[in-house]
């Protein structure tokens, strides 16, 4: 199913973590896209990554126990947003991955609502 493949990018079956995995390839992509094609294609691939997300993570919610761990689409989309306008220096992608998964992890605030 192609939604699976999507929705789990592939690391969402990998034990462990399958969330900081999946936020690390959002640090990837963004790296990528931003360094070879600059920042409206970046703003553009994250805005793509994140609309598709939803009918994806939908879907896998239903096929699969709400919040199910192996769908990451979330924090690929998610990690990409937080980097967002932001040039990919090292400084940049380590601390905007750690601040990332902190407030993915302990949802402070209102943050467990939006979810």
């Amino acid at each position: 199913m192609i939604y699976k493949l999507i929705g789990t990018f592939g690391v969402g079956y990998i034990p462990g973590a399958p969330g900081t995995y999946g936020s690390l390839i959002g640090v990837g992509i963004y790296y990528l896209a931003f360094r070879y094609t600059g920042e409206i294609p970046t703003l553009i691939l994250t805005f793509i990554i994140f609309l598709v997300g939803i009918p994806v993570a939908d879907t896998l919610n239903k096929v699969w126990k709400e919040d199910d761990g192996r769908i990451v689409i979330d924090e690929v989309a998610g990690q990409m947003v937080a980097l967002l306008f932001h040039y990919p220096s090292i400084f940049i992608l380590i601390s905007g991955f750690i601040l990332f998964r902190l407030f993915d992890i302990t949802k402070p605030l209102f943050i467990k609502k939006m979810e």
